[in-house]
């Protein structure tokens, strides 16, 4: 996944925006594409249920865009 000059919070939102109106992205009746944003790094905590492999979360603070991979939080 590759992101570009991202400056600032409100850049990798408009992104991730702009993903979701490209057709053939993602259909907008899916899940949304970051499933938890919080200040700080994800955890299994912050859900109610283990997330599955590919679940994303941001964490507002770095911004840092975390992906779930083999059971662990991997920083993009």
């Amino acid at each position: 996944m590759v992101f570009g000059a991202l400056k600032s919070e409100g850049d990798l939102r408009r992104w991730l925006e702009d993903q979701l109106r490209t057709p053939g992205v993602m259909p907008r009746e899916s899940q949304p594409a970051v499933s938890l944003t919080k200040a700080g790094a994800p955890a299994d905590t912050d859900f109610p249920s283990t997330p599955a492999d590919g679940v994303l979360a941001l964490d507002t603070t770095g911004p840092t865009l975390y992906a779930r991979v083999a059971g662990e939080w991997k920083p993009l």
